[in-house]
């Protein structure tokens, strides 16, 4: 498998985990941040707000799950990343988009 083939079976993974972040964005943000750094014991993952907001925003079960999933295949194909960052902000058109960055 190519790195086209590998980043092309990533979106469907990465999707699932922008609308997981959506999900748990409260309801005044216009855009979240997930960070996640790889550790000798796992992946740590951390929410925050890039317009100041304070609210602590804890990960759902669907992020970790999500962003396991992607771990995985990233694992299998030896294209593991040390950090990784997912924005997700609402649009002018009023519509939630995502950027996964490793």
């Amino acid at each position: 498998m190519d790195n086209v083939d590998i980043e092309h079976s990533l979106s469907k993974l990465y999707s699932n985990l922008g609308s997981s972040l959506i999900e748990a964005t409260p309801e005044h943000w216009n855009s979240a941040i997930l960070h996640m750094k790889t550790e000798e014991n796992g992946v740590s993952h951390y929410i925050e707000s890039d317009e100041g907001h304070s609210d602590i925003v804890m990960c759902t079960d669907e992020i970790i799950e999500a962003s396991c999933q992607i771990i995985k295949k990233l694992e299998t194909h030896n294209k593991m990343y040390k950090k990784a960052t997912l924005r997700v902000w609402l649009s002018e058109e009023s519509k939630w988009k995502f950027q996964f960055e490793r």
